[in-house]
C-alpha cells in the first residue's frame, strides 16, 4: 500500500515537474537566440538600454515607458554585494579555470554589467516564461486538446517564436507578449477587472497596444447589448487616450517622431521576391531557417490556421480578421519590411486557432465552441435590444 502510494504522488508530481522544467529549457533558448542577436541594442543606438533607461531615447522608442519604469524601480533595491556576486560569476572572476560565457559579452551589454541589466534580463525571461503559462492555461479550454497536447503546445510555440526575431528586439517586446495572452485570457472568462489592468500595463509598455480594444470588439461585438459594448468601448478610451496625450507631451522634446514612416520602402521590399524565399540562420550559424514570411512558413501556417476553420470559434475568427485587417496595414506604413513582431498582438489568437488546427489534423474532430457569454442581466437586455 505504502508503495502504491508513493507510486501515486511520484506520477502527480511529475507532470508539474516536467512542465517546469521544459517551459524553463525552452525559454532560456528562445531568450538565449533574443538577446544573442540583439542584447540591448549596443550602445549609441537611438534605443539602447541605457537612453530608454533615462528616458533619452529617440521617439516612439521613449514612449514605452513600463519596462524601464520597473528596471529604474527595482535597481536601486538591489544591494551592492549581490550585483557584485552575479558580476564575478558572470565573468567567471572566482575560478580561473570556470569557462566564461559573459552575459555582458555575448549580449552587448556595454562596458559593463550592473543590476539594471541583470533585471532587464530577468524581465525578459519571465515574462516568456510567463507567456507560456497563460497559453497553457488557454489551451486546456481547446476541445479535444489531451493532457500531453496541453503540456507541449506552448513549448512548441516558444520554439518557433526565435523566427520573429529578425528586425528588432527590445525589453518591452515579451512583456508585450505576456500583456495580450493575458488580455485575451480575460476577455475570453470575462475577467474584466484583470483585463482593465493588463490593458492598461499594455499601453504603458507600448503605444500601439491600444488597439487591445480592436481584440475586446471583436470577441464581444456579438454577445454583449450595445449599451455595454459602448460603455466597454469607452472605459478602453479612458484609459488609453490619457497614456497617449501624456506620452506626446513628456517626451515632445525627444529627437525623432511619433511613429517612423516605411511606406516607400516597404512596398519596393514586399513587391521583390525577398520576403517570400529568404532563410537566415537564427537558431545557429550557417543552419538557415526560413524568415517569417517565406513561403514555407507561410504554408504551414496558412493550414493550421485553415484546417478545420468553420468548426472554430466565431468570435476567434473575428478576433484574428479584424486585427490582421487592422495591423497589416500598419506593419506596411510604419514597420520595417519584415518587422513581424509588430503583429504581437494578434499572436496569442493565432496561438489558439493553430492548436485547433492540429488537433483537427492529428484526427480530433473540433465541435463548434460558443465561448462564454455575458451574464443573464445582460442577455436580457440583449434580447430586449
Amino acid at each position: 500500500m505504502r508503495t502504491e502510494g508513493a507510486s501515486r504522488i511520484a506520477l502527480r508530481l511529475f507532470r508539474p515537474a516536467f512542465c517546469a522544467l521544459l517551459y524553463v529549457i525552452v525559454t532560456s533558448v528562445a531568450v538565449n537566440t533574443f538577446l544573442s542577436r540583439w542584447g540591448f541594442r549596443g550602445e549609441g543606438e537611438t534605443s539602447y538600454f541605457q537612453k530608454l533607461l533615462t528616458h533619452t531615447a529617440s521617439r516612439p522608442y521613449v514612449f514605452r515607458v513600463l519596462t524601464p519604469a520597473v528596471i529604474n524601480a527595482l535597481s536601486p533595491l538591489v544591494p551592492d554585494r549581490v550585483v557584485q556576486a552575479i558580476v564575478r560569476v558572470d565573468e567567471g572572476r572566482e575560478d580561473p579555470n570556470w569557462p566564461t560565457y559573459s552575459a555582458r559579452k555575448r549580449f552587448n551589454w556595454g562596458k559593463q554589467s550592473t543590476a539594471a541589466h541583470f533585471l532587464a534580463y530577468g524581465i525578459v525571461f519571465g515574462t516568456l516564461l510567463g507567456t507560456l503559462l497563460v497559453l497553457r492555461r488557454l489551451t486546456r479550454d481547446l476541445a479535444g486538446a489531451s493532457a500531453l497536447f496541453v503540456d507541449l503546445a506552448p513549448a512548441m510555440a516558444c520554439l518557433f517564436l526565435p523566427l520573429t526575431f529578425g528586425r528588432g528586439g527590445y525589453i518591452y517586446d515579451f512583456p508585450e507578449l505576456l500583456f495580450c495572452s493575458l488580455c485575451l485570457f480575460a476577455l475570453l472568462q470575462r475577467r474584466w477587472g484583470l483585463h482593465y489592468v493588463c490593458y492598461g500595463l499594455a499601453c504603458l509598455n507600448k503605444e500601439a497596444d491600444v488597439l487591445l480594444w480592436v481584440l475586446f470588439a471583436a470577441l464581444w461585438a456579438r454577445r454583449m447589448p450595445w449599451r455595454s459594448l459602448l460603455a466597454h468601448s469607452a472605459l478602453h478610451g479612458a484609459i488609453a487616450l490619457p497614456i497617449l496625450v501624456w506620452e506626446r507631451i513628456a517626451f515632445a522634446a525627444n529627437p525623432g517622431f511619433g511613429v517612423e514612416f516605411h511606406l516607400w520602402d516597404n512596398l519596393r521590399f514586399w513587391f521583390s521576391i525577398r520576403p517570400w524565399v529568404t532563410f537566415w540562420d537564427v537558431y545557429s550559424p550557417l543552419l538557415p531557417a526560413p524568415r517569417p514570411f517565406n513561403v514555407l512558413v507561410l504554408f504551414l501556417a496558412g493550414i493550421l490556421i485553415l484546417r478545420g476553420w468553420a468548426r472554430k470559434p466565431p468570435e476567434l475568427r473575428a478576433a484574428f480578421l479584424a486585427l490582421s485587417a487592422v495591423l497589416a496595414p500598419l506593419l506596411l506604413a510604419f514597420g520595417f519590411h519584415d518587422e513581424v513582431r509588430n503583429l504581437s498582438l494578434v499572436f496569442p489568437v493565432f496561438y489558439l486557432l493553430a492548436c485547433q488546427g492540429m488537433l483537427e489534423m492529428a484526427g480530433e474532430r473540433i465541435q463548434p465552441v460558443a465561448l462564454p457569454v455575458a451574464d443573464s442581466r445582460d442577455a436580457g437586455s440583449r434580447d430586449a435590444a
